[in-house]
């Protein structure tokens, strides 16, 4: 591009920005024809010479409306309300305020208003938004994500999730049906953009209809609609790719769509570093997260592994099937399977600095993972009747994951100590559910779950060295080379039985009586062993642990809602009853607790969009089972761990103040603010003599503090978008060390500035600067660091060809330790289609500034770890595509 091009494209910019800045606010009331008001009459207004988007909305309860349009222009106006005839007129506004009203006259013709064919861009009905799609598509989009970009008001993050004014889409539909497991990215990444018509937002989303207003969902479904010649036959991408140095990438998705039956199938193949299934998938997958399952999923190799996405080699292999079947209105079968099949190689460098006694350690580790995951799901859900739901599922999950690592470690005390890690891991689950909702009356629902779950874990950690790196509290025999085994084998079977009743005496008022208990009981053998060059073993007999474990919880609870006006409020309790029994080896120990839990909610929302809330919750919690009942294991050469029998149950009390305002254009908001509290909290007691320690769980009669506020302002009009995002967080939270009791602090400070232009003929551009600076001290350690990142985006569209770029630019400071770093990741890619044509052509290119290296840190209260792992070199793909 020359440069009298780029001067005429930043002044277009330019004058299309303030001209189109020139706003009037177009106001009125819409009522029938004795003077009462019609809500939700929508309202478009066109340019009649194609200058500027359109302006729509719709009116509130009261028949009142306010829309943004431009200064000077003529709007061809049109009013339409179902069961009255429409309104249509021309309207200019030549100052910054116009204000009309209007009355509708019944429709004499019913048939011919309910046919009518016209559908505004966007409608607002209660807790639905609807889009249509064709009124924002410039037909360019090639995928789900690119098409939801244009839409105003949703927003697509990098890692595939979806935002409507900073609340994040917890479930996708197809034609009201879930696609696969529900979550965004599958969507996002390989629906073709061209088969929907109509997207749908949907706030307080409940699968089963007459339970909404009964119960408050945190779902914010989106359900695509697709276009009719896209309901009956399939469809779908078939995207292949080849590069320099044998890179590859074959990206198949096929949609198939009749009355009765859905499928889909997903593949991805290539050694590039592309993923397309990540750790928010398998976190998704994994359902429903007891406190007990989600300590074992955090700390499993599984989810080490696909956290780790600083890779500079992979092999990534991916096949996604879902199907569903509607033999009959009333019964609907669901099946999906996932199947995962992941090498990869990392190389890190990594400086630790141990809290305890400031010891500085240099640690290099290089691994090579092999990882395989299956997934599969059974749903079947039989609707008899409006006033009856049943739903029954199942699922399982096989993983297998093989690892070999090799490490050197240097603290400057005892030299160079190389030494490497073998880590195998086999996993089984099962879950079963049964679920029932019935509608009685009017005043009466109930609904009732029952839940299976079954894992098994099958683990064995190798460490290897010619020098005895371990600890002494192992008291290893002397030798030539050392290894020490650790074989770990755990199953877990947890049941779960919900029962509710919703009693509405009136609109206003509702009662909620619910009672919950469930049982888990885990058996467990961990040990650690001596090995020796003749395949012998030596038991460590101070780190035998043979576990059986058994928790229960019941709970009896009553909630009542009462609606004022504007106001909703929402308060109750809970009772709640705990015990458990652990057994290891020769010893036993119980315990149990009777808890009280209030809550209270108070909303108000004075006018439509317009949200305000205070809500206050306490919640208890039961230490886990390898808190209390493990007694020495080795978590890692230089690092025990050691259980504590004397554990009780605490509880954390929350505040949480919220804020919000949505305009599809204009101006939204929103904010919170929260303060939460850990009485009698479970800390970490630290007793480490240079790298090599002791780490034990222990009660401490004291409170650990947590503060956060968050804000979101974002202000958007047809042709671009610009919003503000800030965050700051503060933890306060007792330590020992090496007997010495510390108060860990943290003040994290995160401003993002976006903006994002969305013309259909000039190139688009999306910046994003962020600043995270984060505090960590104590008593014995302090450090500072800040992070810029700077994210841009080129999106330009010339005739058949599309031509895309982004990069971030990253500038890492650590201030206390007066060191810097900085590194890029650009992308490119250049594609061609012919019109009509079903063939894509392109060209990609990866890390095209080719950074060797990213550096990041952490604080886990054990230590501070500064990390610099080396990334995937640039890499260039010609791209294929054939749209089927």
């Amino acid at each position: 591009m020359n440069k009298l091009t780029t001067h005429i494209y930043l002044i277009l910019i330019f004058v299309s920005i303030t001209t189109h800045g020139q706003k009037a606010l177009f106001i009125g009331k819409v009522t029938d024809s004795i003077g009462r008001p019609l809500f939700g009459a929508n309202i478009l207004l066109l340019d009649s010479k194609n200058i500027v988007k359109p302006a729509f909305g719709s009116t509130d309860k009261y028949g009142n409306f306010k829309i943004a349009i431009e200064i000077g222009i003529n709007y061809n106006l049109r009013l339409s309300f179902l069961g009255f005839n429409p309104v249509e007129r021309e309207i200019i506004a030549d100052s910054k305020k116009l204000e009309l009203k209007f009355i509708l006259q019944e429709s004499l013709n019913l048939l011919e208003e309910i046919t009518l064919k016209y559908k505004p861009p966007i409608q607002v009905k209660k807790d639905t938004t609807i889009y249509q799609v064709d009124s924002f598509a410039t037909g360019r989009e090639r995928k789900l994500g690119e098409l939801l970009k244009k839409l105003p008001g949703l927003e697509v993050t990098r890692d595939g999730s979806v935002l409507i004014n900073d609340k994040k889409i917890t479930i996708v539909l197809v034609e009201g049906k879930t696609f696969f497991n529900g979550k965004t990215k599958l969507a996002v990444e390989n629906i073709p953009a061209d088969a929907i018509a109509e997207v749908q937002i949907i706030e307080d989303y409940h699968e089963v209809f007459f339970l909404k207003g009964l119960l408050d969902s945190e779902e914010l479904a989106m359900n695509l609609v697709l276009k009719e010649d896209k309901k009956k036959f399939a469809f779908g991408d078939l995207n292949s790719a080849a590069g320099l140095k044998s890179r590859y990438r074959f990206n198949p998705s096929i949609f198939n769509y009749s009355t009765k039956n859905i499928s889909n199938i997903i593949g991805d193949i290539n050694n590039t570093p592309d993923r397309s299934f990540t750790l928010g998938d398998y976190l998704s997958f994994q359902g429903e997260y007891t406190p007990e399952k989600f300590e074992e999923v955090l700390n499993s190799p599984v989810y080490q592994f696909l956290s780790d996405d600083d890779f500079f080699d992979n092999r990534h292999q991916f096949v996604g099937i879902n199907n569903q079947w509607n033999p009959s209105e009333k019964d609907e079968l669901r099946t999906f399977f996932i199947a995962l099949d992941d090498n990869i190689r990392t190389l890190n460098s990594l400086k630790n600095t141990y809290i305890t006694d400031q010891t500085f350690e240099e640690r290099f580790n290089e691994q090579t993972s092999n990882q395989k995951i299956y997934f599969g799901k059974i749903h079947y859900r039989f609707t008899p009747k409006e006033t009856f739901d049943m739903k029954m599922s199942t699922q399982f999950n096989l993983s297998q994951i093989e690892g070999v690592e090799n490490n050197t470690s240097n603290t400057g005390l005892n030299g160079l100590n190389e030494y490497h890690r073998l880590n195998n891991r086999d996993e089984k689950g099962l879950d079963f559910s049964l679920e029932t909702a019935k509608f009685f009356s009017e005043k009466n629902t109930a609904t009732s779950s029952l839940k299976y779950n079954y894992d098994y874990f099958n683990e064995l950690g190798i460490w290897q060295s010619l020098n005895n790196i371990f600890s002494d509290t192992l008291n290893l025999m002397e030798t030539d080379n050392y290894s020490v085994e650790v074989p770990k084998t755990q199953t877990i079977n947890s049941f779960q039985l919900s029962l509710a009743d919703y009693f509405r005496p009136s609109h206003s008022d509702l009662l909620t009586f619910e009672v919950n208990t469930r049982f888990n009981h885990t058996s467990l053998s961990l040990e650690a062993k001596q090995g020796f060059e003749n395949g012998s073993a030596n038991g460590l007999s101070s780190f035998q642990n043979i576990i059986s474990s058994s928790f229960g919880e019941s709970i009896a609870g009553a909630t009542y809602e009462k609606l004022i006006d504007q106001f909703k409020l929402s308060f109750g309790f809970k009772y709640q009853y705990q015990y458990w029994i652990d057994e290891r080896n020769n010893l036993r120990n119980s315990a149990s607790s009777n808890n009280f839990l209030p809550k209270l909610k108070v909303e108000w929302e004075p006018k439509e969009k317009l949200n305000l809330s205070f809500s206050y919750f306490r919640s208890m919690y039961a230490p886990s089972t390898n808190r209390r009942v493990i007694s020495l294991a080795l978590d890692d050469f230089n690092s025990i761990y050691n259980g504590n029998f004397d554990l009780t149950s605490y509880y954390s009390e929350k505040y949480v103040l919220k804020a919000s305002s949505f305009k599809p254009y204009g101006l939204s908001f929103s904010g919170t603010l929260s303060h939460g509290q850990n009485r009698d909290p479970i800390i970490n007691s630290f007793s480490f003599s240079g790298i090599q320690g002791i780490t034990s769980p222990v009660q401490i009669d004291e409170n650990g503090t947590s503060l956060s506020a968050r804000n979101l302002i974002s202000y958007r009009r047809p042709y671009w978008k610009i919003s503000q995002r800030n965050s700051w967080n503060f933890r306060e939270s007792p330590n020992i060390y090496n007997g010495q009791k510390f108060n860990n602090t943290f003040h994290g400070l995160t401003n993002t500035l976006q903006l994002e232009t969305l013309f259909e003929e000039f190139p688009n551009i999306a910046v994003e600067l962020s600043n995270n600076k984060n505090i960590n001290k104590n008593g014995l350690f302090s450090n500072t660091t800040n992070v810029l990142r700077l994210d841009a985006g080129l999106n330009l569209n010339i005739k058949s060809f599309k031509l895309e770029a982004d990069g971030v630019q990253t500038w890492f400071e650590n201030i206390t330790q007066n060191s810097s770093f900085s590194y890029n990741q650009i992308n490119l890619s250049l594609y061609h289609r012919a019109t009509d044509s079903p063939w894509e052509f392109g060209i990609k290119i990866n890390n095209l500034g080719n950074s060797k290296r990213l550096i990041m840190n952490r604080f886990n209260q054990q230590l501070f770890r500064e990390t610099s792992s080396n990334l995937f070199p640039r890499i260039f793909l010609v791209n294929v595509s054939l749209k089927l």
